[in-house]
């Protein structure tokens, strides 16, 4: 009950705060740069991208170690190969934009992460290989950071240059509160089993939950996803300048 309250009141001081800084001269966060539809698109995707990010990093943990029986250290090493296959997918992504343009890169990628990688994982069973878990935990990550320069190139590119240092703060702040809902989320999806099947033993519990959480991030990122397919072109329209 209390975390919904606290949900619910965040929402709400929040509202204020964007409907204030809409109505001042000189706002602290210009929030009319999301007036700018492909900044908008951009900044949407990134939340889910956001919520998906944190909801795995901190579902694989309580995964590894609390159902796998793994270490600290092992759990570590797990997901170490997805951050540096996200580091270079991340530069050859930059490389590739200039050349082919954002789609072609965004739908392999984010297909990449989500076909393969969120989807995969929501088939991890109890006794799953440490190896089969790091291939789809990396190849997740993989996909996901190939997605994510495109998509700040192609949401930048939308706004004139005075604009930039609008986009920083709006999509800094936005990711925050994404990252925010997402261990809101990950957090009940977890503890949801012991609720609705209290007759479970606590290895089964435990269990279910990760897969629950699983679920959870494989829908935000098809979200993600969903948006990339419908709205990310190529091609370079007129920057929004007054906004």
């Amino acid at each position: 009950m209390v975390p919904s309250v606290l949900i619910v009141a965040g929402s709400l001081l929040f509202a204020v705060f964007v409907r204030r800084q809409m109505c001042l001269k000189e706002p602290m966060l210009k929030i009319t740069v999301l007036r700018s539809p492909r900044f908008a698109v951009a900044v949407a995707i990134a939340m889910s991208s956001q919520i998906a990010t944190i909801d795995l990093s901190f579902v694989m943990l309580l995964y590894v170690q609390n159902v796998l029986g793994q270490s600290a250290t092992a759990t570590g090493m797990t997901m170490l190969p997805g951050a540096l296959l996200g580091a270079f997918a991340g530069l050859f992504s930059g490389k590739m934009f200039d050349k082919v343009g954002p789609r072609p890169i965004v739908l392999v990628g984010g297909g990449l992460a989500l076909v393969v990688g969120a989807v995969g994982m929501c088939f991890f069973a109890p006794d799953t290989s440490m190896v089969v878990v790091t291939t789809y935990y990396s190849l997740f990550f993989f996909g996901l950071m190939a997605v994510g320069t495109p998509l700040n190139t192609w949401g930048i590119n939308s706004l004139d240059n005075s604009l930039i240092q609008h986009f920083n703060a709006v999509s800094s702040t936005f990711n925050q509160i994404a990252a925010s809902a997402g261990v809101a989320l990950v957090a009940s999806l977890t503890v949801m089993p012991q609720t609705l099947f209290p007759d479970l033993s606590a290895s089964q519990a435990a269990f279910l939950g990760n897969h629950f959480a699983f679920m959870g991030v494989a829908c935000a990122f098809a979200v993600a996803y969903m948006i990339m397919v419908a709205f990310v072109r190529n091609g370079f329209g007129a920057r929004s300048a007054d906004l």
